[in-house]
């Protein structure tokens, strides 16, 4: 609105979307009137994502324990912008169109080792192994855009005069595996030696 000339209304019943409106041709400016941006579009943006982390640990002999561990996230999210006709000067609306953008995800980690610790006298030996293994992640992800609706009242791009699907994308990921390990001793708490 700063830069708009200062005898364009902000408000103006008798301009489609119902407010006021500068252009490069007329009024030589290229401001647009921030109130038709936001008060002629609706948007919502919805998700949920959801992470679950589980773990286990057994002792199975004196000094040795197996731990397990593993994580699965999930997510949804959805968005949308519906844009009602309006002239805005530089640029014009003459009908509706929405925009729609759908995505879900999962993926999973789990981790597997094993952990041990023995002192003997002055001498101390610790071990670990394990290994780390990701499947590839899940998802997907679509785009759909839709336009000239019977009603502005209508916001479900399946029910537009004209639709399509404007982007798409599924599984791309890889799966990952790896393993570990480490062994220690140290002799009178002073000598620490490590591979």
């Amino acid at each position: 609105a700063f830069r708009m000339p200062p005898y364009v209304q902000l408000y103006d019943t008798n301009n489609l979307g119902g407010y006021g409106r500068a252009d490069k041709v007329t009024d030589l400016n290229d401001a647009n009137n921030p109130l038709n941006s936001v008060y002629n579009s609706d948007y919502a943006d919805r998700g949920l994502n959801v992470n679950l982390e589980l773990s286990g640990e057994v002792d199975l002999i004196d000094g040795l324990v197996f731990k397990t561990q593993g994580r699965l996230s999930s997510g949804n999210s959805n968005n949308y912008t519906f844009n009602y006709p309006s002239n805005g000067g530089n640029f014009i609306k003459l009908q509706a169109d929405m925009n729609e953008y759908f995505n879900y995800s999962y993926s999973m980690l789990w981790e597997n080792f094993f952990n041990f610790n023995k002192r003997i006298g002055d001498h101390n030996i610790s071990a670990t192994i394990g290994n780390s293994y990701g499947p590839p992640h899940l998802y997907r992800t679509i785009s759909v855009a839709g336009s000239n609706y019977t009603s502005n009242e209508i916001k479900n791009i399946a029910l537009a005069n004209s639709n399509s699907v404007t982007g798409s994308d599924v599984n791309s990921g890889k799966a990952r595996i790896s393993y570990f390990g480490r062994v220690g001793y140290t002799f009178m708490d002073r000598y620490v030696l490590n591979a």
